[in-house]
């Protein structure tokens, strides 16, 4: 885990004045918003056993420190499901909601922490659902991963110094190099993006 520190050679020779806590506090928050956006930070989640009661099921992270995003990649005991939005499986399956199997082939969400196998398993399976998560730091993380800050430190470097830039009435404020930094941050979420669908 690399912490926010690390981030301040990169942030604090731009500013004039800006104390370690704020551009701390605003590393955290750009890393949280770049990891919002780009699905640079994946974690499993906890294996889901599914019943024979249940249509979607929790999805549970055991890192700490973190929040889930979405889930991203989802197998059905060792199978890998296919994400469908429910409108599409809607073009799939007359009434998907209702439809059940020994093996589902897909995967959707209804709400961003729950998961809904498609067709529902009818089967009793412990673990049988695995898979990852994105994630993204908490509001009292201390840092991001080796390889989210090796790959990207320039980017949620941006971030923290638009922020900073752009707040009103301080010595370091400066609205040109706020709006620079901003499209810099925004470009390499794009590219991180680009870069996890191996474009």
């Amino acid at each position: 885990m690399r912490p926010w520190q690390d981030f301040y050679n990169h942030v604090v020779t731009h500013l004039k004045g800006a104390t370690l806590p704020v551009i701390s506090n605003e590393v955290r928050n750009a890393a949280i918003e770049f990891c919002e956006r780009a699905p640079v930070w994946t974690v499993p989640f906890v294996p889901i056993t599914v019943t024979l009661t249940d249509l979607d099921y929790p999805i549970n992270i055991a890192e700490v420190d973190v929040v889930l995003v979405k889930a991203v990649d989802v197998w059905y005991i060792g199978t890998e499901l296919v994400y469908k939005t429910p409108g599409e499986l809607a073009t799939i399956f007359n009434k998907w909601v209702a439809k059940s199997a020994v093996a589902p082939e897909f995967w959707t969400q209804m709400i961003f922490n729950r998961l809904w196998p498609v067709p529902s398993p009818n089967v009793v399976i412990a673990d049988a659902i695995t898979g990852l998560a994105q994630v993204k730091p908490t509001d009292d993380a201390d840092g991001v991963p080796d390889e989210v800050f090796q790959q990207w430190y320039r980017g949620i470097s941006s971030g923290a110094l638009s922020r900073l830039f752009l707040m009103p009435n301080k010595p370091w404020t400066n609205g040109e190099l706020g709006v620079f930094h901003a499209k810099a941050f925004d470009m390499a979420i794009d590219a991180a993006i680009m870069k996890v669908r191996g474009q």
